[in-house]
C-alpha cells in the first residue's frame, strides 16, 4: 500500500516539474566573470598551465593528465592516480555549471580549480602560496601573465588563466542542440 502512496505523490510531483524541460540546447556563449576575460592572452596562459605537469605537486602530473582532452575531457578511468576514489569528469561545457563537484560546494569554475590545486589527492598543494612559488621560477609564464592581465601580485591569476581556458571546452550548436531545437534529421537515432 505504501509503494502505491509513494507512486502517486512522485506523480503528483514530476506533473508540476513538468514545466521545466530537462533537456534544452546549450546557451551560445558562456558567462565569464569581469576579473577572469576570455581574451587570446588569457587563453593561452591558461592553455600552457593546463598541460603543464608542472603544476603538481609531484610535478608528473598535467590537468590533462585525468582531463584527457582527446578522450572527451575526461577520464572514464583515473589513469596513473590509483588513490582517486572517482572518475574524472568531463570539463567540455563544464563552463555553463552553476555549482561544482558532487556536492556543490564550489560556485565558480575558479574556487573548484583552486580547491583541486589544495587537494593532496589531485594536485597535492597544501597551500596557493606553495605552487605559487613554483610557478614563480617559470619565467615564461609570469611574462605571460603579464602581458594578460598586467598585476602578477594577484594570487588568483593563474587560477583566472585556467577558468579562462577551461570555458573555451564548450559544444556549442551541437547536432543535440540542433535536434533538441527541433531538427529530427540532426542525429540518428
Amino acid at each position: 500500500m505504501w509503494k502505491w502512496l509513494v507512486f502517486c505523490v512522485g506523480l503528483q510531483l514530476s506533473a508540476q516539474v513538468n514545466a521545466f524541460e530537462i533537456l534544452q540546447p546549450l546557451p551560445g556563449k558562456v558567462s565569464v566573470p569581469a576579473d577572469s576575460p576570455l581574451d587570446s592572452r588569457t587563453i593561452a596562459l591558461g592553455k600552457a598551465l593546463f598541460f603543464d605537469p608542472r603544476l603538481s605537486k609531484s610535478g608528473t602530473y598535467s590537468c590533462n593528465q585525468c582531463h584527457q582532452l582527446m578522450l572527451g575531457a575526461g577520464s572514464g578511468h583515473v589513469t596513473g592516480k590509483p588513490f582517486l576514489y572517482r572518475d574524472a569528469p568531463t570539463l567540455w561545457n563544464v563552463a555553463f555549471q552553476t555549482v561544482y563537484f558532487w556536492d556543490g560546494r564550489s560556485r565558480t569554475l575558479e574556487s573548484a580549480l583552486q580547491e583541486h590545486l589544495r587537494d593532496r589527492s589531485v594536485m597535492g598543494w597544501n597551500r596557493t602560496q606553495d605552487w605559487l612559488a613554483r610557478i614563480d621560477d617559470f619565467k615564461g609564464y609570469q611574462n605571460m601573465a603579464k602581458q594578460a592581465y598586467g598585476n602578477v601580485e594577484d594570487s588568483l591569476v593563474f587560477i583566472r588563466a585556467l577558468a579562462s581556458y577551461i570555458r573555451t571546452l564548450t559544444t556549442p550548436d551541437s547536432p543535440f542542440d540542433q535536434y533538441i531545437r527541433g531538427d529530427n534529421m540532426a542525429i540518428s537515432v
